[in-house]
């Protein structure tokens, strides 16, 4: 019988009277452990839980954490054997990510130095100020834009062939089995690459369903107020419409018309 892995200690610590996130510091302070080598490559990390009440925050705040990492290679997690650093972490991901640290995107609010005429889209200015809790408008200014493009333009020249031909009606297939492995190893989610389907969108998302589920003409009942892409995502199907109010326990169908 193979002789269990012993967890490590995480010698972090967050402060919240810190601008930066909560879940970027945790983030931050162990990509600083593998990036510096305090952590060794298949080292086993605690469990979400146990780290979030060390550090005495909510569990999604870890979740996230590890989730990032996971996402970008640091960490591998599996169901039922938890959460261990990555055998073998790409060569160019450590001096990227010191690069994007010491190099940071500029500001959206920042006037770019170069002509607008040649400014990347990224970098040009906002021209409408941003509402809060918009749904779907992540926070660029601390997107990893630079660190983005430097990996893209690394694997694009790499491979640019695959995609010659004709695309997957699904979705590109390393992209579904990446997200298979993703939900899997985060939230237990058991999936094979043929459930899943990558859309443009929410909105197109939203569309293949009413399409796929429901008939043209069919009434579909929609939270008033709620999210405008829906309800014109369930109008381009042909669905009819019916606004039902929303109260503080969600949707209240006695209210509606």
């Amino acid at each position: 019988m193979a002789k269990k892995s012993r967890v490590v200690l995480l010698e972090i610590a967050v402060d919240r009277a810190s601008a930066v996130p909560l879940q970027r510091q945790v983030y931050l302070a162990i990509r600083h452990l593998i990036i510096s080598g305090r952590l060794k490559p298949g080292a086993h990390l605690p469990s979400t839980r146990s780290l979030a009440n060390e550090l005495r925050l909510a569990r999604t705040t870890v979740l996230d954490a590890f989730g990032q990492l996971i996402f970008e290679g640091y960490l591998q997690g599996r169901v039922g054997s938890g959460t261990r650093v990555s055998s073998q972490i790409p060569r160019d991901v450590p001096a990227l990510a010191f690069v994007a640290e010491q190099y940071p995107v500029p500001s959206l609010r920042r006037k770019p130095r170069i002509a607008r005429r040649t400014a990347p889209y990224a970098l040009q200015r906002v021209a409408k100020p941003i509402r809060p809790l918009r749904p779907g408008l992540p926070d660029i200014e601390t997107l990893p834009l630079d660190l983005w493009s430097r990996l893209t333009a690394r694997h694009w020249r790499l491979a640019a062939y695959q995609f010659y031909a004709h695309a997957d009606s699904l979705g590109y297939l390393p992209l579904r089995n990446a997200i298979c492995d993703y939900v899997s190893g985060l939230r237990g989610v058991r999936c094979e690459p043929d459930q899943v389907i990558i859309t443009a969108g929410a909105q197109q998302a939203l569309y293949l369903c009413a399409k796929t589920l429901l008939d043209p003409g069919e009434w579909v009942w929609t939270e008033e107020p709620g999210y405008p892409r829906a309800r014109m995502a369930s109008s381009s199907a042909q669905l009819r419409g019916v606004p039902v109010p929303v109260d503080l326990h969600g949707m209240n169908p006695a209210a509606a018309s």
